[in-house]
């Protein structure tokens, strides 16, 4: 766009831009005011009509799109001179326009008169023009082409090769062979309408349409063409332009536009005034979800101010933060809440992003605002869920456990750092932070056991007892128990849960069925003495009968080995009796001596 600009500028002939409708001239570059004599101001109050001199030899500019005519036009002090004009067709400042080259034929007009003029200076001004042309074809990417209706031929210009991608070799002029260089969904269509180029009756050829290259890539083409009666006979000439960077351009916008239609986010843009308060910035556009949020239609918010549909939320945007951001050519983000239909209150992300022009200057705001009531709902909730879960966590002594199964992350309260046997433990959050504390014989049980229960559609709970070991070597032992979360279509997305240590029950557990164990034996300990001590009063009372009734020494005294022995027996049994014996308070009554 520059460049052109620049060419326009600086070309050396006449140029002026005009409206195709009304012809009011919108543009003209130096070269026009010299010639004319009126200023640049004064020509864009005027129309290409008034520049003309309305003679039965030069007819008023008509509506069409013609290529070339010789005009008589007229200059500020009312002298006439004659002029080549050339116009085409194309876009100015986004909108349709024409194109008008003057040249100055007076020269040649008074070298053919025999009036005063160099033949030379007219040879050197007609390859000076010739040496423009090249450069606006260049430029502007427009080749010329010319159809020989006796002969039934196309001739192009080169530039219309290069852009086709091809040779003169490979195009023999035919409009067959023209139709068959074309995108193959738009061959039938051309081909009816190449056949009007034959018909006298059609002075004027507009079309535009897509050639396939030799490399297998497509371009865009749009050319306009004049039926023009020569000596030799009526031919048909035209320019052809190159469009497809344009066309891209506008498939680009179309998805861009059809893309920002179809979002759940407003996307507004405001044009940038410097002589408001940011705020008070013009609004040029929204999209669909605007109009369908906030209930405005277009027309009701298009071309009013950003403060009006600011004008309730909070807190108000600083004006001078805005202009501050466009200055340094930097995004500003703002949270604003504000009610939006009746009985509801919306909480907006609002991201404003300065948009260039062509030339780097910053020209527009792309304001999007998104709605996050939702979220910060949630945010909330979810502020307030963490609070009772410290609170519950604080009250017990058991551990309490949150595992989000998506991201495999753990929630500890702080008595995990107990069992863990390390300080700040409850602030680890990796899957191993449990796992790799879980005894190695119990590790692979437990773990498959937790998966197992997560993958399960119809599980609710999962419980496991196992050992735990922590960092500072104690083994505990673990009751966990846990409860599984859904999300809406029934997959598990967490689970919440408890630790019980159960160390000290189960040490007393163990002690108690020691305890009874003992009790047990002693029990039986004591019936074994019991029927013991029967059988040594009985051995002991016959001895003693014995010894007193035998007179051989021999015999008495076997018998006091008999009564000594029962003795020793009854005293050993009373001494194993009172190892295994129960509580004082249970035991059995000594045995007699």
């Amino acid at each position: 766009m520059a460049a052109e600009d620049a060419f326009f500028r600086d070309h050396p002939d006449a140029m002026l831009i005009a409206d195709p409708a009304d012809h009011r001239i919108l543009a003209v570059n130096p070269a026009a005011e010299t010639v004319y004599g009126w200023t640049g101001r004064e020509l864009c109050e005027m129309r290409l009509e008034d520049l003309e001199a309305r003679d039965p030899e030069s007819p008023a500019t008509s509506g069409d799109q013609q290529v070339s005519a010789v005009r008589t036009h007229r200059r500020k002090d009312q002298t006439l001179f004659r002029a080549r004009i050339r116009q085409r067709a194309f876009q100015y400042a986004g909108r349709p326009a024409l194109l008008i080259v003057l040249e100055d034929l007076q020269a040649l007009f008074a070298l053919l008169e025999g009036a005063e003029g160099s033949p030379l200076a007219a040879l050197n001004r007609a390859q000076e023009q010739e040496a423009n042309l090249k450069v606006a074809q260049q430029l502007l990417k427009i080749g010329f082409w010319k159809y020989d209706i006796s002969n039934r031929k196309l001739v192009w210009s080169p530039s219309v090769y290069e852009m086709a991608g091809i040779t003169p070799e490979d195009f023999d002029g035919s409009l067959e062979k023209y139709v068959e260089i074309l995108f193959s969904d738009d061959r039938e269509q051309a081909a009816l309408s190449v056949q009007t180029l034959n018909d006298p009756d059609v002075k004027f050829h507009e079309f535009e349409r897509r050639i396939t290259r030799k490399d297998g890539s497509t371009i865009h083409v749009k050319g306009i063409g004049v039926r023009t009666q020569t000596v030799s006979g009526d031919v048909v000439t035209g320019v052809v332009q190159d469009v497809t960077a344009e066309r891209n351009r506008q498939s680009d916008l179309r998805l861009l536009g059809a893309s920002v239609e179809r979002l759940n986010d407003i996307v507004v843009i405001l044009r940038v005034d410097p002589s408001v308060p940011g705020t008070d910035a013009p609004i040029v556009y929204i999209n669909a979800a605007f109009e369908r949020i906030t209930g405005y239609a277009r027309s009701q918010v298009v071309g009013r101010p950003l403060s009006f549909i600011l004008s309730r939320a909070e807190p108000k945007i600083d004006p001078r933060a805005l202009e501050t951001a466009m200055s340094a050519g930097r995004s500003l983000r703002v949270e604003v809440s504000g009610p939006i239909h009746p009985g509801r209150q919306i909480t907006w992300d609002v991201e404003f992003l300065p948009v260039a022009d062509a030339y780097g200057k910053y020209s527009h705001w792309a304001a999007v605002a998104r709605d996050i009531t939702d979220r910060r709902a949630a945010e909330r909730r979810a502020a307030i869920n963490e609070d009772r879960f410290q609170f519950v966590s604080r009250s017990t002594a058991d551990v309490v456990w949150e595992w989000d199964i998506t991201s495999s992350a753990f929630i500890w309260s702080e008595a995990f750092d107990k069992i863990a046997g390390a300080p700040g433990a409850y602030q680890e959050t990796g899957f191993g932070s449990w796992s790799r504390r879980v005894h190695p014989e119990d590790c692979g049980r437990v773990v498959t056991s937790l998966m197992d229960a997560a993958a399960s559609p119809d599980a609710e709970s999962w419980s496991e007892e196992y050992r735990f070991i922590g960092d500072d070597g104690g083994e505990r032992v673990i009751l966990d128990r846990g409860f599984i979360v859904r999300d809406e279509v029934g997959n598990a997305a967490r689970m919440v849960g408890t630790m019980i240590d159960l160390t000290e029950r189960r040490a007393s557990e163990q002690r108690s069925r020691d305890s009874e164990r003992l009790e047990a034996i002693g029990q039986l300990t004591g019936g074994v003495a019991h029927d013991f001590n029967n059988l040594l009063t009985v051995i002991l009372g016959n001895s003693d009968v014995l010894r007193d009734k035998l007179e051989d020494p021999a015999q008495r005294r076997m018998a006091d080995l008999i009564h000594l022995a029962a003795t020793r027996g009854g005293r050993s049994h009373q001494t194993a009796s009172g190892l295994c014996a129960p509580p004082a308070s249970e035991a059995p009554e000594n045995l007699p001596q």
